[in-house]
């Protein structure tokens, strides 16, 4: 995980602050800022938008055992295989850093793999992946395991990353040929509300807002990334809305995040705080919309299905 300027000066800080309201707010807040140019709103402010939403719940700590369960990219799969009709990337090997093993130890374990049609990854948090059929250097694989070795509560207090073991897991590399797109699915309780699509995420990185069903790219902006020029929608978007509904129901808010691959489609993972708050959204009035929605939805729990 590259850290920036800021990231370089709060982790230190972080570390050394308990899990505290307080103290999750001072951290959280400095990135807010950065990213959205003001401080977080309360949550049931008229103007609340959906990072402000999003702000909250990621300081509050207020989890359950299966959204814990769900960020560890080793058991989301599981249950996604189990919570839906979708594809899982075969899992190959895990190796738990939580004995605090040495370097070499890792050096030597991921070796064999090398060259495999495989990534590698932290299971609990986001960072460094490793392709492992291209050019891999001792120091990639030396950067995994540093990078891996960290707890990500600190990077920006998203809490639920707080108690995860930290392990790095080896698993299959679903994409037939260099990358492909990642379909984002913002939901509540089954209903999908928004596409986020990422493509091109190693080279020249853009990303899109669409509407769901009809796959109508939105001009808002998210980020500091460029929307792509167009994008057609994929053949299997009306089945990828229907997974994303079914792995979404027993969740408040969630984004589900889903591959086609060759005609078939592949779970990503699981986010309850998807972007840490810190994607900034081009159209302030889009974001209050997103999450008056979500509010909504969250009012009314008996919805259920997909929004049309």
């Amino acid at each position: 995980m590259k850290k920036n300027g800021l990231q370089s000066a709060l982790f230190p800080v972080s570390q050394a602050l308990p899990n505290i309201w307080v103290c999750n707010y001072l951290v959280a807040a400095a990135y807010f800022v950065k990213a959205n140019g003001r401080f977080p709103r309360k949550r049931n402010a008229s103007n609340a938008t959906i990072n402000d939403f999003i702000f909250h719940r990621m300081i509050d700590n207020r989890w359950s055992l299966l959204q814990q369960l769900c960020v560890d990219k080793q058991y989301a799969k599981i249950f996604a295989a189990r919570a839906a009709d979708v594809n899982v990337a075969r899992t190959i090997a895990v190796f738990s850093l939580e004995y605090n093993p040495s370097p070499e130890d890792f050096a030597a374990w991921i070796s064999p793999h090398i060259g495999r049609r495989a990534v590698a990854k932290s299971t609990h948090g986001f960072g460094t992946t490793l392709f492992l059929d291209r050019n891999v250097t001792e120091s990639d694989v030396y950067g995994l395991f540093v990078d891996a070795n960290r707890n990500f509560f600190y990077a920006a207090r998203e809490t639920l990353y707080k108690s995860l073991e930290r392990k790095i897991l080896i698993e299959e590399n679903v994409a037939a040929t260099g990358d492909v797109n990642d379909y984002k699915f913002f939901c509540v309780k089954g209903n999908v509300i928004y596409c986020q699509v990422d493509v091109d995420r190693f080279v020249n990185h853009k990303r899109a807002l669409f509407a769901v069903p009809e796959f109508k790219m939105l001009s808002v902006k998210m980020g500091l990334l460029e929307n792509p020029d167009q994008l057609q929608r994929p053949a299997q978007f009306k089945e990828m809305v229907r997974v994303a509904s079914d792995l979404s129901r027993d969740f408040d808010f969630v984004r589900i995040d889903l591959y086609a691959v060759d005609g078939r489609i592949y779970f990503g993972g699981y986010s309850f705080t998807p972007g840490a708050a810190c994607d900034h959204f081009s159209d302030e009035n889009f974001a209050i919309e997103f999450q008056r929605i979500v509010g909504s939805l969250l009012r009314n729990r008996a919805t259920d299905g997909a929004l049309a």
